[in-house]
């Protein structure tokens, strides 16, 4: 709100604290300002109020409202006012016993064997030489690059043994002295205040407002792709009129269709393409209709699986359908065949089949009932032999 203060005739730009956040869902909003004729506004997304109130009274950064009374520019504090009520008392000395190291070296470390104290890490080096191009006097004394030190090549260590650091036992913490009273102590310093110059009383605030000939946007953002269009500026209960049948007309329609969209997309990203993916695919497709739509939360550990595993798509979708394909197979083998339907030749052939079929039967009959007389005869036998061989016999029959 650009407003003018009427004393001085300087404007000054008040940004509402409590203005809502933007939507960030990707999708276009309305945004509308309702400013009243009594002072009073009202900020809408989409129709809906998210914001309303006196423009008075509302949290304005800086205030609309300047105060009666500012500090006196004049009036400033000394150099020798002391507003601290406490110091370190300068008589105080730290313990010698204290001890404020929260690590110390280990006493127990020993030096490895073998370690090359006098022999440093890293050594210049021999083979380098000075660039021609070099100019000690704009580039500084040129220094040849370090190398690491052949003499420490499979060494345990070369250079100064530092002994590793453990904590402290004898560690008491930072060591703080004690406070006293600040004898020089003159208690908190105030500036005092002179009346505003340039203070007035907000009544109404609209009054304030320049006459609006323009509407401009200042966006600050680090994202791109955000258009604005449909800006429209209307007055009175035409101009609100106006605005409800752009909702009604424009807007609805238009979110529905990028609705739609986005759901499109967010279903295209989780169905890839290719023939790994398409019983998946279709899988997703028959859950997001309507008869799975109350169960879709139950079912939500399958779509995960299905989305990170296409095979189990597969799986899914190929046992029932090698079930059915076996079930009609069997039927398809046990159904007779349609009379009239053959030729002449696959009669002959269908006759033949069914001559065999008798002969085969005609033959297992005789073998059950020679089995049969085998097996009576053999239980008129006491002995084992007997026995062992009725025992034969049903073994053979039982083959039989």
């Amino acid at each position: 709100m650009n407003a003018r203060n009427p004393v001085t005739q300087q404007q000054t730009e008040h940004h509402l604290i409590s203005a809502p956040e933007p939507r960030a869902d990707k999708l276009s909003h309305v945004y509308t300002l309702v400013l009243h004729s009594n002072n009073r506004f009202k900020v809408l997304i989409d129709g809906v109020e998210q914001v309303s109130g006196p423009l008075a009274t509302a949290k304005w950064g800086p205030p609309l409202q300047p105060p009666e009374l500012i500090p006196d520019p004049e009036h400033v504090k000394p150099d020798d006012w002391v507003e601290e009520d406490m110091i370190d008392e300068p008589a105080a000395v730290k313990p010698a016993n204290w001890d404020d190291r929260r690590y110390i070296p280990d006493p127990h470390a020993v030096k490895p064997g073998g370690w090359l104290e006098h022999e440093p890490s890293e050594i210049a080096d021999p083979k380098a030489v000075q660039p021609p191009t070099w100019d000690d006097s704009k580039d500084g004394v040129w220094l040849p690059p370090l190398v690491q030190n052949p003499a420490c090549i499979g060494a345990v260590g070369c250079g100064p043994w530092k002994a590793p650091t453990v904590k402290n036992p004898r560690y008491k913490g930072p060591w703080l002295p004690p406070q006293i009273k600040n004898p020089k102590y003159k208690g908190p310093w105030v500036q005092r205040t002179i009346p505003n110059p340039n203070y007035y009383k907000v009544e109404s605030p609209l009054d304030l407002l320049a006459p609006i000939t323009a509407v401009a946007f200042e966006l600050w953002t680090t994202e791109p792709g955000y258009t604005f269009d449909s800006v429209l500026l209307g007055v009175g209960e035409e101009g609100l009129d106006a605005a409800a049948a752009y909702m009604r007309q424009t807007r609805r329609p238009r979110h529905q269709v990028e609705v739609a969209a986005a759901m499109a997309a967010a279903r295209a990203s989780s169905r890839p393409p290719g023939i790994r993916h398409s019983a998946a695919n279709k899988l997703l497709d028959l859950l997001d209709t309507p008869l799975f739509q109350q169960a879709k939360s139950h079912l939500q550990p399958l779509v995960t699986a299905v989305q990170q595993n296409p095979e189990v798509a597969w799986a899914a979708v190929m046992t029932p359908l090698m079930m059915v394909l076996g079930l009609l197979a069997m039927r398809c083998y046990s159904r007779p065949k349609a009379a009239g339907a053959a030729s002449e030749d696959q009669l002959q052939d269908a006759e033949d089949d069914e001559q065999a079929d008798k002969a085969w039967l005609e033959q297992l009959r005789q073998q059950r009932q020679a089995a049969k007389a085998a097996a009576a005869a053999a239980a008129t036998a006491t002995t084992n032999g007997g026995i062992n061989a009725m025992d034969q016999q049903e073994s053979q029959s039982t083959k039989l």
